[in-house]
């Protein structure tokens, strides 16, 4: 797997090319990436994508968030956009604060359950629907887009530790997104702001939080698989297009 540089505009970018599953195969370079929302892009980071050849976006964001933060650079460049809002779990900093790692994991088993119909719709656009390069994403990249690359990478059997490695690796960009996300301060309020943020759990990305979410799933729902069938998807198709669609 390897990270792309995080851009100013887009934040917590990376290609999820090289993932390896169990049984020796990868996810191909190009197919599947994720960041935070690309809004504000300069025309370099514009370029940037379609270098990578992003063809597609899936926006996991809330009903009224393109609203307030459209991706306007990308609809310009004529990038598909597909909105599959998750509800109930908001931009990470407009959430209420959770009392640790754990109570965000246990937060993303009750969003994954209240939002299996909009987990299915994402993911049978990753197994087809949506022409690659796609690009997901929610606000910040960590929690929905979190909770659906996990179920993309438990579905093509990538080994757990992997699928936890790579939630991880949004904690890379905490600092740079807190900083986007404060920018509408003056320095003397981002500064008292950005002291409070930190120490929340909710702002981060820690092994604890993705860990007790998979481990939710699993004693829940036999994980995301059974999550999905109690749903009526046809897991085993899903898993079949998933494979054909971003394998190499």
């Amino acid at each position: 797997m390897t990270d792309e540089p995080r851009l100013p505009g887009l934040l917590n970018l990376r290609d999820l090319g090289g993932t390896r599953t169990t049984d020796g195969r990868e996810i191909a370079p190009g197919r599947l990436l994720r960041s935070a929302e690309p809004v504000g892009l300069a025309d370099g980071e514009v370029a940037r994508l379609a270098d990578l050849e992003v063809a597609s976006r899936l926006d996991l964001r809330s009903v009224n968030e393109p609203e307030q933060a459209p991706c306007t650079e990308l609809d310009r460049a004529g990038v598909a956009a597909y909105h599959v809002p998750f509800r109930g779990l908001a931009a990470a900093h407009d959430l209420p604060d959770v009392a640790s790692d754990e109570d965000l994991g246990r937060r993303y088993v009750w969003s994954a359950e209240a939002n299996v119909d909009s987990l299915d719709r994402a993911l049978q656009l990753l197994a087809g629907g949506a022409r690659p390069a796609v690009l997901v994403h929610c606000a910040w990249g960590k929690d929905r887009a979190g909770i659906l690359i996990a179920a993309v990478l438990e579905l093509l059997g990538v080994p757990r530790e992997e699928v936890i490695a790579d939630y991880t690796r949004s904690e890379q960009a905490v600092d740079a997104l807190v900083e986007r996300a404060l920018s509408h301060l003056g320095p003397v309020r981002a500064a008292r702001a950005r002291r409070k943020v930190a120490t929340r759990p909710i702002v981060h990305a820690r092994r604890a939080t993705i860990t007790t979410y998979l481990d939710g799933l699993d004693a829940a729902h036999g994980g995301v698989a059974g999550l999905l069938r109690s749903h009526g998807t046809d897991v085993d198709a899903l898993t079949a297009g998933l494979r054909g669609h971003l394998l190499a």
